[in-house]
């Protein structure tokens, strides 16, 4: 009818940018019609475009009451508010809706994501595995699944998620995110080898990587593998000379070799580029302490007390 008419218009002018008037066009649609769930729907979008947030969510809310199967109504209107940083509204509004959508995929990813956002990895696990139950083809709620696995220390579920993705993502076992996400969640659950020759792969297949180099690092560090931990400080020193971690790595190998000398000036260029950061005062206040050196040993332990 008329008002199908009225958001074919207002459709039209969304597309080339004429945003008033697509207003104009879904305000008459809804007019002639007020149950039309897609003039909501589109004033939503329209809405969004000139950054009204909560009159969009309105009316996508306004689109979902007339259309209650319709879970991209709620999607939408729960997107907005995450968007909008009202993370409790976003919860209430998903919460309220969610009995009518228990089997949709989309509204069980979201509702991981909120729960991701809150720092309830296990509760977040849950939600996107059964998100992904439902629907595993979608790359980035496997993606989400994998972190919130790897933060509820799910280590064998992430490992089995990644495989899952790797058969997802084009080249899969090169992609330089799955590989950091391996690495990451072996790492996490002790098997510190394992992330070492993944990381490793990483910065093979992908030497410009630089958290990739922090990453494979740190994990060297750990299994005290440091002839790689010289090689990604030399690397980072030259990939990233602004951030602390190269130096810090430096520093580490040179304490490893007894250079005192060089320790401390690594690890005083790595405090002077990141002083809110704890990990290179404390090596700079152990390696002054290695060299008797009470005072500035003090020094660089009291401005952790800050």
């Amino acid at each position: 009818g008329e008002s199908a008419y009225w958001v074919l218009l207002g459709r039209l002018y969304l597309e080339t940018g004429g945003l008033q008037d697509a207003l104009q066009s879904f305000r008459e649609a809804i007019e002639l019609e007020a149950e039309n769930p897609d003039a909501h729907y589109f004033n939503a979008i329209a809405l969004e475009r000139i950054e009204r947030p909560l009159e969009a969510v309105e009316s996508y809310l306004e689109a979902l009451e007339n259309a209650p199967s319709n879970s991209r109504m709620l999607v939408a209107a729960v997107d907005v508010l995450i968007g909008a940083d009202m993370l409790s509204e976003a919860e209430r509004i998903l919460q309220e809706h969610r009995g009518e959508f228990n089997d949709d995929a989309a509204v069980l990813h979201l509702s991981g994501r909120l729960a991701m956002m809150d720092g309830r990895w296990n509760e977040a696990a849950d939600e996107l595995e059964k998100s992904v139950l439902l629907d595993d083809s979608d790359r980035w709620t496997l993606e989400d699944l994998a972190r919130a696995q790897i933060a509820a220390g799910r280590t064998q579920a992430c490992l089995s998620t990644i495989v899952r993705l790797e058969a997802v993502v084009k080249d899969g076992d090169r992609n330089a995110e799955l590989l950091r996400l391996r690495g990451r969640c072996l790492a996490d659950g002790n098997r510190v080898r394992e992330a070492r020759t993944t990381l490793r792969d990483l910065v093979n297949l992908h030497p410009e990587d630089v958290q990739g180099w922090i990453d494979f690092g740190l994990v060297c560090m750990a299994v005290e593998d440091y002839r790689h931990v010289l090689r990604a400080g030399q690397r980072l020193a030259v990939l990233a000379p602004n951030r602390f971690e190269g130096y810090f790595l430096l520093g580490h190998a040179a304490l490893r070799n007894r250079d005192l000398e060089s320790a401390v000036k690594l690890f005083a260029r790595a405090c002077e580029i990141a002083p809110e950061r704890d990990e290179p005062q404390l090596a700079l206040g152990m390696t002054h302490e290695l060299r008797g050196e009470y005072g500035q040993a003090y020094r660089a332990y009291a401005s952790l007390a800050r």
